[in-house]
C-alpha cells in the first residue's frame, strides 16, 4: 500500500487530469471523486490529514470557512468531515488547474479518447459530449472536429432530428478539413452527411477526394451508385470500373477477391445504356465472387 506523505499528494497520485477536471466542474457530491464517494472513505481521509485539510481551506477559502462547514452540517461530525474532504478535494483540484500543472493538449485527447470509446458503443451522444471537450481544451484538435460531425451524423440518422444535425456534422468536419485538409476519413464522414441531405453531388465530390488522398475502392463503389441514382450512367460505370481496377491492383495472390457490388453496380449501369451483353458479364462475376465470399 502506497504510502503518501501529504493529502495533496494523495489526491493528485488518486485522480487522473481529466477526472480532477471534472471535480473542478461539477464538484464531489456528483460522484466525480469515486475514491473520496461516501462518509466511510471522507471521514478515513480526513482523520489521516486533519491539520492539512483544515489548514488547506483556511488558507484558500478564510479562516471562518471551517466552521461554516461544522455549522452548516448541523455539529454533525460524520457529516462535517465528509464536507471537509469534499470542500479540500474540490480546491486541489481548482488551485492544480490553475497552476497549469497538465497541458491542455494531453487532457483533450483523454476526452477525445473517451469519445471514441462511446461512440464504439453507439453512444453518439455521450460521445458528441466529450468530443466537444476536447475541442475546447484544444481548438486545433482536428479528430475531435471529425468524431464530433461523424457522431452527429449516426445519431441523426439513427435517433431522428436528422437534417439539422446533419447539417451540424458538416460544419463540423468542414473545421477538421480545414485543419488537416489530407484527412481522407474526415472527407467520407462529410460525405456520408452530405449524402443525408441528399446532396450527391457534393457527396461524390468528397469521396473522391477521400479517394485521392486514401484510395479504397469502397469509396468508388459508393461513388458509382450515387452516379447511378442521379441518372448519370456512364460516369456510374467510370467509378465502378476504377473501383475494380484499384481493388485487382492491391489483390494479394492468391486471393485475388472483389466486392462483388462493383461488378453488379457496373453491370446494372450498363443495362441501362442498353449493353445487354456487358451487364450480363459482370452480373456473372459478381455472383461468382459472391459464391466464394460465401464459401469463404
Amino acid at each position: 500500500m502506497t504510502e503518501y506523505t501529504s493529502a495533496v499528494e494523495e489526491i493528485r497520485a488518486t485522480y487522473d487530469e481529466a477526472t480532477l477536471l471534472k471535480i473542478k466542474e461539477q464538484g464531489c457530491r456528483s460522484g466525480a471523486a469515486e475514491k473520496h464517494n461516501v462518509p466511510s472513505q471522507t471521514n478515513s481521509f480526513f482523520d489521516k490529514y486533519e491539520v492539512e485539510i483544515k489548514g488547506y481551506i483556511a488558507n484558500e477559502l478564510g479562516d471562518e470557512y471551517n466552521h461554516e462547514l461544522w455549522c452548516n452540517n448541523s455539529c454533525d461530525l460524520k457529516g462535517y468531515k465528509n464536507a471537509s474532504t469534499w470542500t479540500f478535494i474540490e480546491c486541489v483540484a481548482e488551485a492544480l488547474w490553475e497552476q497549469g500543472t497538465w497541458p491542455e493538449e494531453k487532457l483533450a485527447d483523454d476526452y477525445f479518447d473517451s469519445g471514441e470509446e462511446k461512440y464504439g458503443d453507439m453512444d453518439y451522444e455521450g460521445a458528441l459530449e466529450d468530443y466537444k471537450k476536447a475541442i475546447a481544451l484544444n481548438p486545433n484538435h482536428a479528430s475531435a472536429y471529425t468524431g464530433a460531425g461523424d457522431a452527429l451524423s449516426e445519431d441523426g440518422d439513427q435517433n431522428g432530428g436528422g437534417p439539422e444535425k446533419f447539417t451540424e456534422a458538416i460544419g463540423y468536419l468542414d473545421k477538421s478539413i480545414e485543419i488537416e485538409p489530407n484527412n481522407a476519413y474526415a472527407y467520407s464522414c462529410r460525405a456520408i452527411a452530405k449524402s443525408r441531405l441528399d446532396d450527391l453531388e457534393g457527396a461524390i465530390a468528397d469521396y473522391e477526394k477521400a479517394f485521392e488522398i486514401r484510395p479504397d475502392s469502397g469509396h468508388k463503389e459508393t461513388v458509382g451508385g450515387f452516379y447511378h441514382h442521379l441518372g448519370k450512367f456512364e460516369e456510374a460505370i467510370k467509378a465502378f470500373s476504377e473501383g475494380i481496377e484499384y481493388a485487382e491492383k492491391m489483390a494479394t495472390p492468391p486471393n485475388f477477391l472483389i466486392s462483388p457490388d462493383l461488378f453488379k453496380g457496373r453491370g446494372d449501369a450498363k443495362k441501362e445504356l442498353g449493353d445487354t451483353k456487358g451487364a450480363y458479364k459482370d452480373w456473372k462475376k459478381a455472383k461468382e465472387m459472391k459464391a466464394i465470399l460465401e464459401k469463404d
